[in-house]
């Protein structure tokens, strides 16, 4: 997870060990089921860390106070229509 740790870091986004195993599952599941649906064509392990992944998380730069609460330790809420393999919703 390299490439996701290098980006947050460059988005100022606080991203903890626990979170990293979390993708890794999010990563594996999505590998796996892209096989019987056809859920995105991007399924390489760095591509994943960096066009779907560290491009989602960026939903939070858009809302001081999303970043805050993510910051804090608190919850926020977001709403996300038509999100296909999860993305930008899921990570």
């Amino acid at each position: 997870m390299d490439k996701l740790v290098a980006a947050c870091k460059q988005l100022g986004l606080p991203l903890k060990s626990a979170h990293l195993s979390l993708f890794q599952r999010y990563y594996d599941l999505l590998v796996a089921w892209n096989q019987r649906f056809n859920l995105t064509a991007i399924t390489d392990f760095e591509a994943v860390q960096v066009r779907h992944f560290a491009v989602s998380l960026t939903c939070l730069l858009a809302s001081p106070s999303f970043l805050e609460a993510v910051r804090l330790g608190g919850s926020c809420r977001l709403a996300v229509v038509g999100a296909g393999a999860g993305f930008p919703g899921l990570p």
